[in-house]
């Protein structure tokens, strides 16, 4: 067969509500899609309001070029026109699978179908997943800050990255949130952490300080400081200690004192 004939029979059989034609229907596009086309078998299975089938085809695309950014988004718009999340969480997750961030991240933040609000907030794994490993973990504080999610950034900080709090906090800031809820996402992580990672603490403090923001980390350093795990030596009590220090108010002189 020619191509036209090829993708009119593969129409054909996608106009029938047949199980079995459906299946054909794949095999076709998974076998001869060299030959039909790749936009061309899209246009056909979106023509006959295919989407399971199109989804179907699609992953089989995914697993046979994993490094395809573009047949990668192709299918994870179509996994969200069919309600599957659980698709896209996996694809986001996946290493071995290429897209480009900022388009899946585009796509998270338009509305499911039927609904208003962005699609991550019904389900924020997939934007975790993508800012995780893209290190946009700013971007992705500031987005669930400004719909009001900083319970499933904490759970990130606490459960998945607690490595990442510079950034969180960075993006957090950036976007103008409260110092009181800033210090709520730090709370949690107690000294154990800085036995774990001797930057995380220099790193904190650093991007306060870059904001002129040093302030917001007081309650965490003092609860820190007073902390039973903490080493009374070492190099993360005196992180913690020069910092406290320079929050510290100055002292008057003796002409201040005399005045």
């Amino acid at each position: 067969m020619s191509p036209a004939e090829g993708l009119l029979v593969m129409t054909t059989l996608l106009q029938s509500s047949s199980p079995t034609a459906m299946t054909k229907a794949l095999s076709i596009a998974r076998a001869h899609v060299d030959r039909l086309g790749h936009a061309q078998l899209v246009n056909s299975f979106e023509a006959t309001n295919s989407r399971v089938g199109l989804l179907c085809y699609l992953s089989s695309r995914v697993s046979a070029k994993p490094t395809d950014a573009a047949t990668t988004l192709e299918y994870l718009q179509a996994a969200k026109r069919t309600g599957r999340a659980d698709e896209i969480e996996r694809i986001t997750r996946d290493l071995s699978v290429t897209y480009e961030p900022q388009a899946v991240l585009a796509m998270l933040k338009e509305p499911a179908e039927g609904g208003d609000a962005p699609s991550f907030l019904t389900d924020p794994r997939p934007l975790i997943n993508v800012c995780d490993r893209f290190e946009l973990v700013g971007q992705m504080a500031a987005m669930l800050y400004e719909h009001n999610k900083l319970a499933h950034l904490k759970l990130y900080l606490t459960r998945i990255n607690p490595g990442r709090a510079p950034q969180v906090v960075a993006g957090l800031l950036d976007a103008q949130c409260e110092a009181s809820r800033v210090v709520e996402m730090l709370m949690p992580l107690v000294p154990k952490e800085l036995l774990k990672d001797a930057t995380l603490a220099p790193r904190l403090i650093s991007v306060c300080e870059e904001r002129e923001r040093l302030e917001v980390l007081h309650p965490w350093l003092s609860a820190l400081a007073d902390h039973r795990d903490l080493p009374e030596e070492g190099g993360e009590r005196q992180v913690v200690m020069e910092a406290l220090h320079k929050l510290e108010p100055p002292k008057k002189g003796l002409w201040g004192l005399l005045g």
